[in-house]
């Protein structure tokens, strides 16, 4: 509940940011956490759907992202989290990354 009433707050400051022409993509993301920078694409239109029990909040962004538009800035925050985005049906779903196959241990 306290998270909603937050984001009711920073809604005008975004908008006013759309209004005027700017991205609201434009600050600076490390310490944030992963899920208030996706909610933010996702209040301004981006269509992007997580589970909670996927992106937590003790997930937080490590590197700023050098990408500029808002899928490609959520593919590189979530990257070191082990997850990805995968688009389905005009929605941008964020999944588990596929492991990485590695070569069995030489003997």
């Amino acid at each position: 509940m306290h998270r909603l009433r937050l984001w009711w707050l920073a809604l005008p400051l975004v908008a006013a940011g759309v209004v005027m022409g700017e991205e609201p993509w434009t600050a600076p993301y490390v310490g944030r956490a992963v899920a208030s920078v996706i909610d933010e694409f996702r209040y301004a239109g981006e269509p992007f759907a997580y589970s909670t029990n996927i992106v937590t909040e003790e997930m937080h962004v490590v590197s700023e992202p050098d990408a500029v538009t808002p899928l490609e800035i959520v593919r590189q925050i979530l990257q070191p989290h082990g997850l990805a985005v995968r688009e389905e049906a005009g929605v941008y779903l964020v999944i588990p990354a596929k492991p990485t196959r590695t070569a069995p241990p030489a003997e």
